[in-house]
């Protein structure tokens, strides 16, 4: 499928890429690839654009892919090969059980059915620093490019995917259409809310079984006020493989009719003040996305850096 414009590259199975030039091209791109204005006889009396429905991350450094910090360790690949996923899944959830004793006398939540809190125990880990099996996400991509830009400049050279040469740093935001996803999720399997009927279930069969179940949470909590002011939620893949693998295979020889399944959307890293600039106008800074008095002492360095001249603002 070809996208207007000459920023977006096709890379099949339902994925697109698009290389920009400046930050500034981001909202321009989403209205012309993604925000679709309907036909007249489709309107009726509601909105004139469709707009589907997205999940959004902004990452200052491609990494390893989209994978989970809990995914993330360098010696992960080889216990993987020795043990397999099945074991380290085990694992997984003794690292959770471990942690909800961890929180006895340190929190007011009630997780004594740790079976039917699986996902809120793993979302309350992943605000307080635990490495969990969730992937942050967000409703909005302001929010997304805010998190793209709001840490310093990466520290290694980013690597041409094409070539392999080296080329100057870049920041990445990622868009999911999760309608889609879950669309394709439902006719694969019907996804577990709860981790003990998940293994009891899935323990025996194959590894492409297990690789199928991917789903979206939003936790139904009050007491995390970053995610509430974020539009936060997270997936979280059972299979431990970048999420873009997972698109690839699942959606093999996938077309889109409209709008992509996955978006990767690389932007230089040069004008991070301008960015954040323009995002502060919007009301998006340290302020509204962290409501607490971390929020503030951050907002407030940003600040005061950003009026010295010739400073990095952190």
């Amino acid at each position: 499928m070809k996208y207007p414009g000459n920023k977006t590259q096709d890379l099949g199975d339902g994925i697109t890429k698009a290389p920009l030039d400046s930050w500034k091209e981001v909202f321009p791109l989403l209205q012309s690839t993604i925000f679709t204005e309907l036909p007249p006889e489709e309107r009726e009396d509601g909105p004139s654009i469709h707009l589907p429905n997205y999940v959004w991350r902004g990452q200052r450094e491609k990494f390893n892919g989209l994978l989970p910090s809990l995914y993330r360790g360098d010696h992960l690949k080889e216990y993987l090969t020795r043990a397999g996923d099945c074991h380290l899944h085990y694992k997984v959830i003794d690292h959770l059980v471990k942690f909800q004793y961890a929180l006895r006398g340190r929190c007011n939540l009630d997780f004594r059915r740790i079976e039917e809190h699986t996902n809120d125990v793993w979302a309350l880990g992943q605000e307080h620093g635990l490495d969990t099996p969730l992937l942050d996400w967000t409703t909005s991509p302001y929010v997304a490019l805010y998190f793209a830009f709001n840490e310093r400049r990466p520290k290694n050279k980013c690597r041409d995917e094409q070539n392999g040469t080296s080329c100057p740093p870049c920041r990445y935001l990622y868009g999911l259409n999760r309608d889609l996803i879950e669309q394709k999720v439902a006719s694969l399997h019907k996804v577990r809310d709860h981790e003990k009927e998940f293994l009891g279930r899935y323990e025996e069969e194959s590894e492409e079984a297990f690789a199928e179940v991917f789903e979206f949470i939003t936790p139904l909590v009050h007491d995390n006020p970053h995610l509430i002011s974020q539009n936060g939620l997270f997936t979280r893949l059972r299979a431990v493989r970048p999420i873009e693998d997972w698109v690839k295979d699942t959606f093999s020889g996938y077309v889109p009719t409209d709008s992509p399944l996955l978006y990767i959307i690389k932007i230089p890293d040069h004008s991070r003040r301008e960015c954040l600039d323009f995002l502060n106008q919007w009301n998006i800074n340290h302020l509204s996305l962290f409501p607490d008095i971390r929020g503030a002492a951050l907002n407030r360095n940003r600040h005061f850096w950003h009026g010295i001249p010739g400073s990095t603002i952190p």
